[in-house]
């Protein structure tokens, strides 16, 4: 579209009802056409400027817009140059956004670079002739672009899955399709389809035979009408055979009330002591647990520690750690805390045991560190047990012994 409005110049702005035109002459001036004695030449005047030509963005009336009420505009100015006769805008961008907002309050032109005495007259549409235009161009719309409907499903794979004759009750599935936006459901051992994502978990599978079926569903609908499928067996764990292992402690301190920084790690004997006056003394064991034969699974477990001295009369306490320590840095004040009840023994000279199943099978399927010794009534007398640590090997070190069936 192209907005083109006739010019005419007059230095009087508000004789707009008359016609001021000017004749420019090579040389840059300009004479005055038709000599009227009430209009003097107004040497402001240039005989080019550059005029700006935007769309509005709000209504106004003709007979009521002002200065101070005039509409404001939007979007990007079209251009041209002033001078006498048509001039003319290119405002296709404005007029195509007038359309697609069903919307057009016109235009607004002005001087690109205003405050500098330029003034321009255009004719109205009240002129009796050269009335304001806005030139359109019509062509053909582009015909509709019809989109055929998706009618393609997605194509599902399975990635990976478990192994044939495994003894595993779980399983984890691994799977994918060609679209990567594609939604999906899975189905067990030919169970009703649920929805899943990749991977699909399984538990407490039984012995046997088992098919995870997967299939992709993409955007418009369309679900995968062949599912891919992962089959495999879950075989019986090998019986077990009752074995029994014997391991020897991987860390081993004792630490002492009165002293509660102090550590000995290093020492070959580990104190336990019931004694007032902050004379406690406790001892600190650690095992490492072997893996578990095949099919087997902890019956029972004995923490075995020689005492070298002994007072005879006294309960000792076998606990399981709760946190860890160090051989070497270990000392009262740092002394890991311990969970669960405790298992006990008498006091004595050469081999103690305590029963420790149930801590050793906790130890095994969560954390292990260790065991602490100490006497069931401390703050009594001075009653003191001495065990022999790893330090004293092969001297009766101490001994975890598990037995699994």
């Amino acid at each position: 579209g192209s907005l083109r409005i006739q010019h005419c110049a007059t230095p009087d702005k508000n004789a707009i009802t008359h016609r001021w035109e000017w004749v420019h002459k090579p040389d840059g001036t300009r004479q005055q056409v038709v000599d009227d004695p009430r209009w003097k030449y107004d040497p402001r005047l240039r005989p080019y400027y550059q005029a700006a030509a935007q769309a509005k963005a709000a209504t106004w009336t003709e007979t009521g817009v002002n200065w101070a009420n005039q509409p404001a505009t939007a979007g990007a100015a079209a251009t041209t140059s002033s001078g006498t006769g048509w001039r003319q805008w290119n405002v296709s961008d404005q007029v195509t956004s007038a359309y697609a907002a069903g919307a057009h309050h016109g235009f607004l032109v002005r001087d690109a670079a205003e405050g500098n005495d330029h003034e321009q007259q255009f004719r109205s549409r009240e002129h009796s002739n050269d009335r304001p235009q806005l030139v359109l161009t019509f062509a053909p719309a582009p015909a509709p672009v019809t989109v055929p409907p998706d009618s393609t499903a997605p194509e599902t794979s399975v990635v990976s899955g478990p192994a044939s004759g495994t003894t595993s009750a779980s399983a984890s599935v691994v799977f994918t399709s060609d679209d990567p936006a594609a939604a999906y459901s899975c189905a067990l051992d030919g169970a009703a389809f649920t929805p899943c994502t990749s991977p699909v978990a399984y538990a407490g599978l039984g012995v046997g035979s088992h098919q995870v079926a997967v299939r992709a569903t993409d955007a418009a609908g369309n679900t995968d009408p062949t599912p891919a499928v992962h089959e495999w067996s879950v075989s019986a764990p090998p019986a077990c055979a009752t074995t029994t292992v014997t391991v020897p402690s991987v860390a081993d301190t004792w630490v002492l009330q009165s002293s509660p920084s102090a550590n000995h790690g290093a020492d070959a004997v580990a104190k336990v002591d019931s004694k007032s006056g902050s004379g406690n003394a406790r001892a600190l064991f650690r095992f490492d647990l072997p893996a578990a034969p095949a099919g087997c699974a902890i019956t029972g477990a004995q923490l075995r520690l020689f005492a070298g001295s002994a007072t005879t009369g006294r309960t000792l306490q076998a606990l399981r750690a709760s946190a860890s320590w160090s051989e070497m840095s270990a000392s009262w004040g740092t002394q890991p805390t311990t969970t669960g009840p405790a298992a006990t023994t008498a006091s004595g000279a050469g081999w103690r045991q305590w029963t420790v199943t149930s801590q050793v099978q906790a130890m095994s399927t969560g954390a292990n560190h260790g065991f602490l010794i100490r006497d069931a009534s401390e703050n009594s007398g001075g009653r003191e047990q001495q065990f022999h640590t790893r330090e004293k090997a092969p001297d009766n070190a101490p001994q975890l012994v598990i037995t699994y069936g």
